[in-house]
């Protein structure tokens, strides 16, 4: 009956006294255990309750998810951590590094994780698959990161849209053996926002995807692999770019990007498919590529080496400098091409080699067609040696100087051809092989014919000891056009 409602004391495990008036204060952030709470007046009455408190329900992930929930509040944590926990899948922020941890209404959105935590920082991660629409907004947020982790597998089913400064849709970085599987479009929208993105140190990745990339930006290639080795990417569907090459390779080796479908690009150099100082890759493509602005390449090998690339499919470039395929630097490359080359601007040959020394290879079966002014059908220059072309089809030019083959500053090198040379250009000769080029063979098992005036069918000009053997007939029907043209010639014997 003495007892004084207003002055009760709380006590908890611990022995500790919160003092305070009742409804007015609480006890929180407790873990599990048993716990009581004791009421005593001023005159030493006590009454006592026991109270136990359980670890809230476990967290798990469905394989199937769009939301992450935690079962007991209304927010959680997620958490990316070291091992093969750190693949995030975000909307609402940006770039999700290992050791970070998304706390409340971070992930009110739509979340892909492969780790969450509740409050007592107990995890749970698998491997998952997830479906729906994807945009990202505001603008300039990575879609995907996997940082730091290894032996990852997610599986995307529907299209992302990204837009900002490096909003990339898929991004790789310092890890191995992760896995991409997506079937959807991706569309970027921002200068440096590529497709897909392995950035340096990855390894052993494997991207799988059926879809489409369309992107827009500079530098916002649609596959991009920087000082990557060892990788797997295949791709059925089509790229376009503005301002960006569709694939690139750079600084990168061992490997295998297979592609079905087409590249566009829009664009200065924005190649079709870019090699730079890489080696022993290998890109197979399905499909067409064409670029429509210039110093735009079908196919560019840069300082690289040893590399293969198959082509079924026709190379289109309707500007100034924009080369078929083009090897530059290049040493022990093998380009095998099932298709036709179309090149319409100036100065844009269709099989281009400059100082590219030693064993580079172009086996191709399909036409050559310029319609450029000095466009070259097949053009070897600038110590390009020790290389053999291998082609089964016909060279057609249209334009002044457009010559159908062309070695410059060039020895030892091997040109076989299956099929016919025409040329209708001004001084656009059949087959050209000038300035010091030397001990360089020409197989030819067709017609040459040039219609213009001052277009030889074959012209050597200060050249030496170069064999030039063509199975079939050579015409010309303008003026100051021989069929066959010596000029300074060095150790030569009598023509046969």
């Amino acid at each position: 009956e003495m007892c004084i409602r207003d002055r009760y004391k709380w006590r908890g495990s611990t022995k500790n006294h919160l003092t305070g008036y009742l409804g007015l204060t609480s006890v929180d952030s407790l873990l599990e255990g048993s716990y009581t709470v004791e009421l005593r007046d001023a005159f030493g009455c006590v009454q006592s309750t026991n109270y136990a408190i359980n670890e809230p329900e476990v967290l798990s992930l469905d394989e199937t998810i769009t939301n992450v929930v935690c079962p007991v509040s209304s927010s959680a944590d997620v958490v990316t951590s070291t091992g093969n926990t750190a693949l995030v899948l975000n909307n609402n922020l940006g770039t999700i590094a290992v050791g970070d941890v998304i706390t409340g209404t971070g992930i009110s959105g739509m979340v892909i994780v492969t780790a969450i935590a509740d409050q007592n920082n107990i995890t749970v991660s698998t491997n998952i698959t997830a479906s729906g629409n994807l945009t990202f907004d505001p603008p300039g947020k990575i879609s995907v990161v996997v940082g730091g982790a290894n032996s990852n597998t997610l599986n995307f089913i529907g299209n992302i849209t990204s837009e900002g400064l490096d909003a990339r849709a898929f991004s790789f970085s310092n890890n191995d053996g992760n896995t991409l599987t997506m079937t959807g479009n991706i569309i970027t929208e921002g200068n440096g926002a590529e497709g897909i993105k392995l950035f340096p140190g990855v390894t052993n990745a494997n991207i799988n995807m059926t879809g489409n990339i369309t992107t827009t930006g500079v530098l916002a290639y649609g596959i991009y692999l920087d000082t990557s080795d060892s990788n797997t990417t295949t791709m059925t569907g089509n790229i376009s770019t503005e301002d960006a090459t569709g694939i690139i390779l750079s600084g990168s080796s061992a490997n295998t990007t297979n592609m079905i479908g087409s590249i566009t690009t829009q664009g200065v150099n924005a190649h079709g498919i870019s090699i730079n100082t890489s080696t022993a890759n290998i890109t197979t493509m399905t499909g067409n590529i064409s670029t429509t602005d210039l110093a735009s390449y079908g196919i560019l090998v840069s300082g690289s080496d040893s590399n293969t690339t198959n082509m079924t499919g026709n190379i289109s470039t309707t500007k100034a400098g924009s080369h078929g395929i083009y090897l530059i630097e290049s040493d022990s490359n093998t380009t095998i091409m099932s298709g036709n080359i179309t090149t319409e601007g100036i100065g844009a040959h269709g099989i281009f080699l400059s100082n590219s020394k030693t064993n580079n290879t172009i086996n191709m079966t399909g036409n050559i067609i310029s319609s450029g002014s000095n466009a070259i059908g097949i053009h070897l220059q600038n110590n390009s040696d020790s290389n053999f072309i291998n082609m089964t089809g016909n060279i057609t030019s249209s334009e002044t100087g457009a010559y159908g083959i062309s070695i410059n500053s060039s020895d030892s090198n091997t040109v076989t051809m299956i099929g016919n040379i025409s040329t209708t250009g001004a001084g656009a000769y059949g087959i050209l092989l000038v300035s010091g080029s030397e001990s360089n063979t020409i197989n030819m098992t067709g017609n040459i014919t040039t219609t213009a005036n001052v277009a030889h069918g074959i012209y050597l000009n200060t050249v030496d000891s170069n064999t030039a053997t063509v199975n079939g007939n050579i015409t010309t029907t303008g003026t100051s056009s021989h069929g066959l043209y010596l000029l300074s010639l060095i150790h030569i014997s009598e023509p046969t």
